[in-house]
């Protein structure tokens, strides 16, 4: 179980005897006890009402022949087709006082809102051109190599790339919401990035959706205190998989968290701007 300091454990408790019932696990605490109260009640009145209906010896020689069909969660429809789930890295140096970060890997991963599944993914290292050196502390940190960066197109190249990638898909803009892990990537990294790039930054970039904020959310977690990426993993009983700070496995875990909370019955539908 999670650490009860980061969690409201009668919420979490709620919502994990609601979710073994494959009952919706939205709403606030009152929502979540009358939602199980009544779940109990039909429970006991079947019970009540079989035990009326069927004799002694009907019981006893169907009690073994007995099936229970298999409880299937409900699927809460999300408002949006599609979620990028996005994840950036970018230049960076031991000491980053002072420093212009430019994003140096562009990774992306689809998910369905209807089915909760992952369609596909987009990838693009970025070539920076304010500081195009990558420092040897920025390598060892995300894993990124001078030779990919150098051999990369640039930040608006990139975006062109990206927009016929959502354009294969059939992915409309204002059918489809970006999935980040904290306000930064969208609302520092790439909002600096366009003005370096002397580019005007694209709509679909206007809004967008904090997992950490939704997660907190979702799970009533005491004060508000919100979790990182490793601590959202392990609150799920999750564990990291590929490599840290590599943009794409970094998307890939954080697609990983939103998708099981879809699944759990959370809506991703608060954006920020």
């Amino acid at each position: 179980m999670p650490d009860d300091e980061l969690r409201n454990p009668q919420v979490a408790e709620l919502r994990i005897a609601l979710e073994s019932l494959g009952l919706s696990t939205k709403g606030q605490v009152k929502v979540l006890k009358e939602r199980l109260r009544k779940a109990k009640k039909r429970t006991q009145d079947s019970a009540v009402e079989t035990e009326s209906n069927s004799s002694e010896s009907a019981i006893e020689s169907n009690a073994s022949e007995a099936t229970e069909e298999p409880v299937v969660a409900r699927k809460v429809q999300q408002p949006f087709d599609f979620y990028c789930v996005f994840d950036v890295e970018a230049t960076c140096r031991e000491d980053n006082v002072g420093w212009k970060h430019e994003v140096i890997e562009f990774p992306v991963v689809l998910v369905c809102g209807r089915t909760f599944e992952t369609i596909a993914e987009f990838r693009s290292f970025v070539r920076p051109v304010l500081n195009p050196v990558l420092s040897d502390f920025c390598t060892q940190l995300t894993g990124i190599t001078q030779d990919q960066v150098d051999s990369a197109p640039t930040f608006p190249e990139v975006l062109k790339l990206f927009e016929s990638f959502l354009s294969r898909y059939k992915v409309k803009h204002g059918r489809m919401r970006f999935i980040t892990d904290g306000p930064w990537d969208i609302r520092d990294f790439v909002r600096n990035q366009c003005v370096y790039s002397d580019i005007r930054r694209p709509a679909y970039f206007d809004t967008y959706l904090d997992l950490r904020r939704i997660f907190t959310k979702f799970y009533g977690r005491k004060g508000g205190k919100r979790a990182n990426l490793n601590g959202m993993l392990s609150l799920l009983n999750m564990e990291f998989e590929g490599r840290q700070h590599s943009g794409i496995d970094d998307t890939r875990n954080i697609a990983k968290i939103a998708v099981c909370l879809m699944e759990k019955g959370c809506v991703f539908d608060s954006t920020l701007r």
